[in-house]
């Protein structure tokens, strides 16, 4: 065997003894270094397994393609009702009209700043005076402020969500009937 050879090269050569195409004398030269190399032998074992497994599986496709079992279908008018619970359709009268979230977003946020600055300038009117009292209740109302800007944005969120769960629920209906 030619040690210059590449593993691709002696793969090409052990496929052709396992098939049969080489000569004899070059199927004994082969056969000769597989004796003395045991890289070379299990490369052998190796590919004479998997050609009998190629052999194997080329004999008896028709085995395999009859054991596959038939696709599922649903018949026609179980799809139509499957297809009907699934659609849903949007009149133009529950379409949201655009700008609305970014309208709330808007007003929290000012309110949010407003709370800051209320925090931020009311301790420093009063501090001469009253001191930390002054501070104190500064700082209260400020929370009560940021406290009421939160509660007005949750009940335009929950006005909201009520209103497209009507909005839903009237659908719901007209669909019914």
């Amino acid at each position: 065997m030619n040690p210059g050879m590449s593993r691709e090269e002696h793969e090409a050569q052990l496929t052709a003894l396992i098939l049969g195409e080489l000569t004899p004398e070059h199927a004994f030269a082969l056969g000769r270094a597989i004796e003395q190399d045991a890289e070379l032998a299990k490369v052998y074992e190796r590919l004479k397994l998997t050609i009998a497994l190629v052999r194997e599986t080329a004999a008896s496709p028709v085995e395999q393609t009859a054991a596959q079992p038939a696709p599922l279908k649903l018949s026609d008018k179980r799809r139509e009702e499957l297809l009907q619970r699934f659609k849903t359709v949007k009149p133009k009268e529950f379409a949201k009209p655009p700008g609305r979230n970014q309208r709330l977003v808007e007003v929290a946020a000012a309110m949010v700043i407003l709370a800051i600055l209320a925090a931020i300038s009311f301790p420093s009117l009063s501090r001469n005076k009253k001191g930390s009292v002054t501070t104190a209740t500064d700082k209260t109302l400020a929370d009560m402020a940021a406290n009421t800007a939160l509660e007005r944005a949750k009940a335009e969120m929950i006005g909201r969500i009520a209103t497209e769960n009507r909005s839903a629920s009237l659908l719901m209906r007209r669909t019914q009937l």
